[in-house]
């Protein structure tokens, strides 16, 4: 059977890599389709198995923001060439579900992210004025139109959380399957014994619709130590904006060697609401408690044993949570075994039985049509 694999970006070892990292250990001779590309940012077995890459790659400055092509990738999204596959598999955060794909071919699409930027955030009030907001305005009407019609060309939509399903259902009225995203437990749990910790540790995109100025304010205001991890692409925004306090460090994200980072992390703190959640859930598989605003798929992973839920995202409900963490008795072994059903064994069963069920049901309706 011939598969492709589909995604926006590889461009770091982030979440869409390490899910078709996933994905080749199931369909091993699949190939690769991607907007953009940094060979040097990802696995060997991921780039070995790519086949195109959009022509967006050959635009300048992508490498500091792919993302300000944004309005370009529905675009771009219907020039890969997937003729002659079997299955097309989309894992997608923006455009890679909005591929064309042949009448025969049986198109799955893993949902990891919905377009924030034009359904959640592209028209809020103050982000930009003047000509820039009338412009970016209009570019979220664009998306929105086009996000919903792209979504006609998925035979099954699966969502990779609770909280995705839920915006499935509200933006795209479908009432899409769930399979929860793979975690490697296996290689988190040989971070070792979580000790004391030296840091407290916030890893995500320095972006403004993440909003980590409030958790930035609330350790410069108590001192207590704070390690962020930043990719290349950063809004310069949130920079500016950053508080300047010694107890906070700026340091590049270190992609696959990230043990020791949650290994030597005395908690791991989510400021804002995530789509999958799933540097949550490789901190707890390393035994680091995990202290996340109540909001996106954070309450789907934090169950009482493996960390904290503060209701607010404003600087007392954080501070209060990190007090109630030091008085906690949290065990290593609960916080690790809360997301065994995360991991890529279980990924691995589920999707592929779920690929077969589909792949059979669909050649039985062809069946039923051609009457043979």
């Amino acid at each position: 059977m011939k598969t492709a694999l589909i995604c926006d970006q590889l461009t770091g070892y982030g979440e869409q890599s390490r899910i078709i990292d996933c994905f080749l250990d199931i369909f091993p001779d699949a190939d690769i389709f991607t907007f953009f590309l940094l060979p040097s940012a990802v696995p060997e077995r991921i780039v070995g198995r790519v086949k195109q890459v959009s022509v967006l790659q050959k635009l300048p400055f992508w490498r500091h923001d792919p993302l300000k092509y944004r309005a370009l990738m529905p675009w771009a999204s219907e020039l890969f060439e997937l003729s002659g596959y079997d299955a097309v598999i989309s894992i997608s955060e923006f455009a890679a579900k909005g591929v064309i794909t042949m009448p025969k071919t049986v198109h799955f699409t893993y949902i990891i992210g919905l377009m924030n930027c034009a359904w959640e955030y592209g028209n809020a009030p103050g982000i930009y004025s003047g000509i820039k907001g009338i412009i970016r305005s209009m570019t979220g009407t664009y998306l929105r139109l086009w996000d919903t019609v792209s979504t006609k060309r998925c035979d099954y939509m699966i969502a990779s959380s609770g909280y995705i399903k839920e915006k499935i259902a509200k933006y795209y009225d479908i009432n899409a399957d769930t399979i929860l995203p793979p975690v490697d437990t296996e290689r988190f749990g040989k971070a070792g014994p979580a000790g004391e910790g030296e840091y407290y540790l916030i890893r995500s995109a320095l972006i403004r619709q993440k909003d980590l100025r409030y958790a930035l304010r609330t350790f410069a205001a108590n001192g207590k130590p704070l390690l962020v991890t930043r990719t290349d692409h950063v809004d310069e925004y949130i920079l500016k904006k950053a508080v300047n306090s010694p107890n906070i460090r700026f340091i590049k994200d270190p992609g696959l060697n990230d043990l020791a980072l949650y290994g030597k992390a005395k908690a791991f703190i989510s400021p804002g609401a995530e789509d999958i959640g799933l540097h949550l859930a490789e901190a707890a598989a390393c035994g680091t408690p995990v202290i996340a605003l109540n909001a996106g798929a954070a309450p789907e992973i934090l169950n009482g044993r493996n960390g904290i839920l503060f209701p607010k995202a404003d600087e007392g409900s954080l501070n209060a949570a990190l007090d109630e963490l030091e008085s906690s008795s949290l065990e290593e072994t609960g916080i690790v075994s809360s997301v065994s059903h995360f991991s890529r064994d279980r990924f691995r069963n589920t999707f592929w039985e779920y690929f077969n069920l589909k792949m059979n049901a669909h050649s039985e309706i062809i069946r039923s049509v051609h009457g043979r």
